[in-house]
């Protein structure tokens, strides 16, 4: 069973008209036949396959082990486009038990169940369905249903599908190790990593050239950095909070790792093409002014240096997390020779604040409940003002904290307000 932080492309799902009729104590609470039933399964598919494709077939013949006959089902084999979380597919088909969504690990397999044609399942003397009572949506169920082994495989074909991903790949569309998933999705676990190892090196040479493309382009044209910094007492949510912000934003996200002692911190050493990157506990010290100034700018870019070496980190949103009050890190962060004039000092804490736009305070309410102020600030008056606050009741609770960085992001106009109609 796949777990809920695991994405995957195609998955088994199962419903049933019985408990969808009955309560948790076997209670009637809903008049709804069964043909109205398979009307509103029918409708729920087709609003959920506007990419990708689906099979499914309804079950009303199958038989328990007891020998009285098993309650209406329908076995459901959807593929999507992008690859989704297990709980976000529970979510789209109102699933409330993960035995009843899972990954297809072998599509083939999957697509033979629909029908009681596996193996297992004719050793169990289930009743087989007909071919022609699977309903299909951008597929046809006599391929799907085919070994892989059994297909002629063209080197046209191969040669297409490669060129797709390393298209993909070179445009920044597709991170460079998922293409092992697609390629396994596309011809079969065996044929899949055949395929993988032979043309992993060139997936892997297309992506380092989209980031040497991408960090050229940025010297030239400029970038566009956010950087958020995040800062509160311990347990109030801060780095939580900060890693649903990016999860809104990128599908993956680099973790600068902890500065520490007989370590050289390198802010860049781990990056690999995310669109957000995450570093927690900041306290203003591991960076000199000039590398915090370089690395920070919000419009001109130049690469880190990372073991004597160019390296790029090319994140359009930054999270910082601390311990340490803003003010603190700031003065962490300014110059270390001694600035006597204070218009020059004043500068000097500009040129770091403006870095730094937006500010989030953690304040804890009790009780699991945590305030998040947000403050911007202001180059033209060189101030910060509160824009407004987000109380967050239980963050310990994944969907509250979820919903606190989407109401944040929202609010700063990052991520559009969803229609609530």
């Amino acid at each position: 069973m796949a777990k809920n932080g695991k994405r995957f492309r195609t998955w088994n799902i199962t419903l049933n008209y019985d408990y969808e009729i009955h309560n948790e104590k076997g209670k009637l609470i809903s008049s709804m036949t069964a043909e109205e039933w398979k009307n509103k399964i029918r409708q729920l598919i087709a609003f959920n396959t506007d990419d990708g494709w689906c099979a499914y077939v309804f079950h009303e013949k199958d038989i328990l082990e007891d020998g009285l006959p098993k309650s209406l089902h329908v076995h459901i084999l959807k593929n999507f486009k992008e690859a989704k979380t297990q709980t976000a597919v529970m979510k789209m088909f109102n699933v409330s038990r993960e035995a009843n969504c899972t990954n297809a690990r072998s599509i083939t397999s999957s697509a033979r169940y629909l029908t009681h044609r596996t193996s297992q399942a004719m050793d169990d003397g289930k009743h087989q369905y007909n071919i022609d009572e699977v309903q299909t949506i951008n597929c046809d169920y006599l391929e799907l249903i085919k070994n892989k082994s059994d297909r002629t495989i063209s080197q046209k074909e191969v040669d297409e599908i490669v060129m797709g991903l390393s298209i993909n790949i070179g445009n920044g569309k597709l991170y460079w190790l998922k293409a092992r998933e697609l390629l396994i999705d596309k011809f079969d676990e065996i044929e899949g990593i055949k395929l993988w190892n032979k043309y992993s090196r060139i997936f892997e040479k297309n992506f380092k050239e989209y980031i040497q493309h991408k960090a050229e382009d940025y010297k030239l044209k400029g970038r566009n950095l956010t950087t958020f910094f995040i800062w509160g007492d311990s347990e109030v949510g801060k780095t939580w909070l900060a890693k649903c912000m990016c999860l809104l934003l990128s599908d993956r996200i680099h973790m600068v790792p902890a500065s520490g002692k007989n370590k050289t911190f390198d802010i860049a050493g781990l990056y690999d093409g995310e669109k957000a990157s995450l570093w927690n506990e900041v306290s203003g010290l591991e960076l000199s002014n000039k590398e915090f100034l370089d690395r920070f700018d919000p419009k001109t870019y130049s690469p880190s240096n990372s073991r004597g070496k160019d390296k790029h980190c090319l994140s359009d949103y930054f999270f910082l997390t601390s311990t340490d009050d803003l003010e603190t890190v700031v003065n962490n962060l300014m110059p270390n020779e001694q600035i006597e004039e204070f218009e020059i000092k004043r500068i000097k804490r500009h040129e770091i604040n403006r870095r730094l736009p937006i500010e989030i305070k953690c304040i804890n309410l009790g009780y699991k409940q945590t305030e998040f102020v947000i403050r911007l600030y202001d180059p033209k008056n060189r101030d910060r003002f509160t824009l407004c606050s987000v109380i967050c009741k239980n963050i310990e609770s994944e969907n509250q904290m979820k919903k606190a960085a989407k109401e944040i992001l929202t609010i700063l106009g990052i991520i559009e307000k969803e229609n609530e109609d």
